[in-house]
């Protein structure tokens, strides 16, 4: 009996040992591994295609730069935040145009990605309503043509908690400046 609790016990200690190494965690939620917002944000800064130029109708053109991770917990969504600049003959605007999903979940390949995107809101100050509703449409078809789906993180099956995680994903939270991987069977 002593001796299956010395082993019980290192077994326990070893566990922990290897969860704060490798990002798992236990609380009163379960196990869970976590994905902090800064390597999630170069997972996306590692996607190509930025910066995109569109035309918004016959009005004049937008340019849309690369994207910054948002992390919406209330929604439990992820969203992207990008810098735009609209230009029409006369005159153009600045600002940023935000969009949010709720994360997908790939078990196949481990892939944890965003897919169609709502449009969340546009802070382009003195942009007529006209033009800003132009300008987020031409944003959300930029997003379905060239992202449709954004891949933000590729959960590692070599790496012992994220190896976990693949085969036990039971939910995705979104965190203040994580996204929680809850597992479970």
């Amino acid at each position: 009996m002593l001796d299956r609790l010395r082993i019980l016990t290192g077994i326990v200690v070893v566990g922990l040992l290897a969860s704060c190494a490798t990002g798992l965690k236990i609380g009163p939620d379960g196990l869970r591994f976590e994905v902090a917002d800064t390597d999630l944000q170069k997972e996306i800064d590692k996607a190509a295609g930025f910066p995109v130029r569109k035309g918004v109708g016959s009005l004049g053109k937008l340019q849309v730069e690369q994207a910054k991770l948002l992390l919406i917990p209330g929604d439990n969504s992820l969203g992207v935040s990008m810098p735009v600049k609209v230009e029409t003959f006369m005159k153009s605007w600045s600002g940023r145009i935000a969009f949010s999903a709720t994360p997908v979940y790939e078990k196949e390949t481990g892939k944890v990605f965003l897919t169609n995107f709502a449009l969340r809101e546009i802070q382009v100050p003195g942009l007529p309503s006209e033009i800003g509703n132009l300008s987020a449409q031409a944003v959300t078809t930029i997003l379905h043509e060239t992202v449709k789906r954004y891949d933000v993180y590729t959960l590692d099956g070599s790496k012992w908690g994220e190896g976990l995680a693949k085969l036990a994903l039971k939910d995705i939270q979104v965190r203040e400046r994580a996204v929680a991987f809850h597992l479970g069977m």
